[in-house]
């Protein structure tokens, strides 16, 4: 058995260990940075209980003379987990210069950079995003970012810096419903974008996802993307907290992720970060990925767009449920060549024991329209 193929093996087995789950809910007596402290200290201990033997005892790391190296990997758990913590100290002390100088200058050091966990997004991907309803109807370009000539109003969110426009999406409609706190579907327009380019996005993935995608690999890479994962998961930890005090001005959730928006902000190879929805329950969804993206803007202006996001992303005209039962209200559903409608593996569990296959909800129907829709240009 190769050295990968161990390891793979005996992280496949811990999937469902709690140090693996995400997002994370925090005690409502908690103090945020000994809570995010523990967390992280419990995957350190964690990783040494259960995978260092298998890994930094194994792995054949060595320096440029060829001397091998010991501890490499559980060393850079520590050194990222111990920024993250120092970070979110600093930014406690009101040193907030001082904690995203810090911050940004340890996911640049070499040790870790390079392991920061990236993918590319394919030309045509599909994304939607929504807003909703206030009485009219919507063109396009009220469901792009933020006019810049309106930045005053944009607040703090998880991956939302006040006064710094982006565009944020998710991979599907019921990603964007879920991220309007379940209003009603019927009051939401959605319109689809698709990327006229290829992008570089830095990826928060749930193990399970990981996994997943990891197998698609070159046997050649994944023993590196697999430890890339284990080494930056307290980056992941320290970004997918649940907010606790969701009334609050300040929320501490929102140090570090908004922190990695900097970072990426300022990094042109990247552009942007691809994140789990902490308000999704991912054990209601059965073959059926749930992610968001954000991407901030790049070229400031006064007014209007951003240009090269303009040129990256193509849109639909917006739509909603009412409005396609208006136009389209079939009495009969559509068949493929007599023989009914093509099995989806995609489900959804929103009701206890009750999956329905994704194409079939409305979240489905509404995909299935916006894909016949031509995309444009935002002017």
């Amino acid at each position: 058995m190769s050295i990968y193929s161990n390891i793979y093996e005996k992280v496949s087995l811990l999937i469902d260990n709690r140090d693996f789950i995400i997002p994370n809910k925090q005690p409502n007596d908690s103090y945020f940075p000994t809570y995010l402290e523990n967390l992280l200290n419990e995957y350190i201990k964690f990783y040494q209980n259960n995978l260092s033997t298998f890994i930094d005892d194994v792995v054949p790391f060595s320096d440029e003379n060829g001397v091998k190296k010991k501890n490499v990997t559980i060393n850079k758990i520590k050194f990222l987990s111990e920024t993250i913590i120092r970070t979110v100290n600093l930014h406690y002390e009101g040193k907030t210069y001082q904690a995203s100088k810090y911050f940004i200058e340890n996911l640049n050091n070499e040790s870790i950079n390079d392991l920061i966990f990236s993918s590319k997004v394919s030309i045509n991907t599909d994304f939607y995003r929504a807003r909703k309803d206030d009485g009219n109807q919507f063109k396009a370009s009220d469901l792009f970012h933020i006019n810049y000539d309106l930045r005053h109003i944009v607040s703090t969110k998880r991956y939302s810096i006040p006064g710094l426009p982006a565009l944020y999406f998710g991979n599907t409609t019921y990603v964007c419903w879920e991220e309007f706190d379940k209003s009603q579907f019927r009051d939401l327009w959605f319109v689809k974008m698709q990327n006229q380019q290829e992008l570089n996005v830095t990826v928060i993935q749930r193990i399970e996802d990981f996994l997943l995608d990891l197998e698609k690999l070159h046997d050649d890479f994944k023993l590196t993307y697999l430890l890339s994962y284990l080494v930056t998961f307290p980056l992941t930890l320290a970004t997918t907290i649940k907010v606790k005090n969701s009334k609050g001005n300040f929320k501490p959730e929102y140090i570090i992720p908004q922190m990695l928006l900097e970072y990426i902000s300022n990094n042109e190879t990247i552009d942007g970060i691809k994140f789990p929805s902490t308000k999704v329950n991912y054990n209601s969804l059965h073959n059926l990925q749930a992610y968001n993206y954000v991407f901030p803007v790049r070229k400031i202006k006064e007014s209007g767009f951003c240009d090269e996001l303009t040129n990256i992303f193509f849109t639909t005209h917006p739509t909603s449920l009412n409005f396609e039962e208006i136009l389209d209200n079939p009495h009969r559903k559509a068949s493929v060549a007599g023989f009914g409608i093509p099995k989806d593996d995609k489900e959804i569990e929103l009701i206890e024991e009750v999956r329905v296959e994704y194409n079939k909800t409305a979240f489905g129907k509404l995909e299935n329209k916006l894909q016949k829709r031509n995309l444009y240009k935002i002017k």
